[in-house]
């Protein structure tokens, strides 16, 4: 069978019919492989933690590539892994065998009304701060993001990243519709063998459960050729930050109504579609607004339940070297930006970049220190401040220097148990502690594999800086604050760094298995196994990791 590039999807038959020699040459034609000598080969993430030297290296452009390079890697029996910039803070993206990154495979497509739904159509190699900014050209934003926006749109939705807000579920909540290539499937009932290699495209209403398996799925049931998410019209947020003592986040019983910036549900006048609070810069699009204040909810939690609902979004840092916690309040405006002052803002860099990643440097020689350096960096902030510019702008920070991290999920119920056990442990701790350890919120949602399954959600990340690429003491750290969150029903961050088997995983996700039958329906002959794959969700993964919080 003759190819050409005008055969953007084969069937699982034509497929099966070309021969080898024909998928080589027209992967080599199109420069999708990596040569095996050169240096780009060696993959390492962000924070220079993880690396591995894959045996071959494919860079797709099209949905046709990947299909061919997913049937190349079922005659040769090779494992394939998908991989983006490598901004986790873990081996997820590693492998010995076959990888396939995406970052030619990243451009935005087209932008549709579907009903009261406005959808963006992108590549998943779309690296979310390109995504901002086509999505502004369009005035358009997503509703949330994280706290960094370097990573991929498939990247962001396989592993629930998260932004924070009281009634903003986890950004892969927004998915409507992917294509998914799979390496196999059910068997065919014409000859009795094994599925062939294919695309499927899968919504909640389409092949549902390969949808709910995949979008936050980690990579293990296929790779992820084509998104469609839900955005809404750009919008400016206002962020005030204003330091508090944690005994007074701990402590004060609630005795006060909810404050004047209470999160707000807003409905145009021709949209059906809710938007917290004023979802666009459009002052027109205002006067046909009408508000309605949401109730506010007591969890028996004091100020904390009365602060975490006080904004649209609200986000905590807690400095435990000077018990003070930052929280951050942002809400939709149609004020314009506040300009920044370029001198103010090289000399905050200076001071909260270079000079702190010199003190922390000094610290790994005197640890003693640690404390000051995290009391300086508090002082650098502690008289708030006010931001106010378009969402993502204001979403987004600078996360300093390469780090050693974990994060974790718990029922929202338990945070101020577990903050006060956290700050209590910290008092006591002899190891030097970085800083600063972040406090998040979101909405219960329907994801399968999400830590936030079915349950309103507190995230708290902890970090522990490399100054200039050097290690850090981090382990016993990492060991002591994720027993803590065990103890309060935790679930980890599927991005970053934890020790949780599949029988523990079992245990904490009511889906786990169901995504598990998913997994080995669409993929019988483990196509898509990696290491971290096989040492979190591998049948013979039932004891704890010694590897857990240490790099390789």
């Amino acid at each position: 069978m003759a190819f050409t590039m005008s055969s953007v999807d084969y069937t699982p038959d034509q497929l099966a019919t070309l021969s080898t020699h024909d998928i080589e040459t027209v992967l080599d034609r199109d420069h999708v492989y990596l040569p095996r000598n050169s240096k780009q080969k060696r993959f390492q993430n962000w924070a220079k933690t993880f690396s591995c030297e894959p045996e071959r290296v494919f860079r797709p452009s099209t949905a046709t590539h990947v299909l061919l390079i997913t049937e190349l890697a079922r005659r040769y029996s090779k494992p394939l892994r998908a991989a983006g910039v490598g901004h986790s803070p873990s081996d997820l993206a590693c492998t010995s065998s076959w990888q396939v990154r995406t970052d030619a495979f990243s451009s935005p497509l087209s932008i549709t009304k579907v009903g009261d739904k406005t959808i963006a159509h992108v590549q998943p190699g779309l690296v979310l701060h390109d995504l901002h900014r086509w999505l502004k050209e369009n005035k358009l934003a997503l509703s949330n993001c994280g706290s960094i926006s370097d990573q991929t749109v498939a990247g962001v939705i396989t592993t629930c990243t998260h932004g924070s807000g009281w009634t903003f579920p986890v950004l892969t909540d927004l998915v409507e519709e992917i294509s998914v290539v799979v390496a196999g499937g059910d068997i065919d009932p014409k000859d009795g063998s094994k599925g062939k290699v294919r695309s499927i495209t899968c919504s909640k209403e389409v092949e549902a459960d390969l949808f709910h398996a995949t979008i936050c799925g980690l990579g293990l049931t296929g790779i992820i050729t084509d998104i469609k998410i839900r955005v809404e019209p750009a919008f400016r947020l206002k962020e005030i930050k204003t330091p508090m003592p944690m005994t007074d986040l701990l402590d004060l019983a609630f005795s006060s109504p909810i404050a004047a910036t209470a999160t707000t549900t807003t409905t145009t006048s021709s949209s059906s579609e809710s938007t917290p609070l004023l979802a666009s810069t459009s002052k027109e699009l205002a006067d046909d607004v009408d508000r309605e204040v949401v109730r506010f909810e007591d969890f028996g939690q004091g100020m904390l339940d009365e602060i975490a609902q006080s904004a649209e979004h609200v986000r905590m840092w807690y400095y435990p070297q000077s018990d003070q916690v930052m929280i951050a309040r942002a809400n939709r405006t149609y004020e314009e930006p506040i300009p920044g002052n370029p001198w103010a803002e090289w000399w905050g860099k200076f001071k909260g970049y270079h000079m702190t990643q010199l003190f922390l440097f000094t610290a790994r020689f005197f640890p003693w220190l640690t404390k000051w350096v995290g009391r300086w960096v508090w002082w650098l902030q502690s008289d708030g401040s006010v931001a106010q510019d378009d969402g993502y702008k204001v979403y987004t920070f600078d996360c300093l220097f390469p780090q050693y991290t974990t994060e974790w999920a718990i029922p929202y119920d338990q945070t101020r148990e577990t903050l006060v056990e956290i700050r209590d442990w910290l008092k006591q701790e002899k190891n030097p502690v970085h800083w600063p350890i972040e406090i998040r919120f979101t909405a219960p949602d329907d994801i399968w594999l999400s830590p936030s399954y079915g349950l309103r959600t507190t995230w708290i990340g902890i970090v522990q800086y490399r100054p200039y690429g050097y290690s850090v003491p981090y382990e016993e750290l990492f060991e002591r604050f994720t027993a803590i969150l065990k103890d309060h029903d935790g679930r980890p961050h599927w991005a970053k760094q934890h020790d949780f088997t599949r029988a523990k995983l079992a245990e904490v996700y009511p889906k786990f298995e169901k995504f598990c039958e998913v997994r080995d329906k669409w993929d019988p002959e483990n196509r898509w196994a990696c290491q971290y794959g096989e040492r979190h969700f591998g049948k013979e993964s039932t004891q704890r990791s010694d590897r857990a919080y240490k790099a390789v």
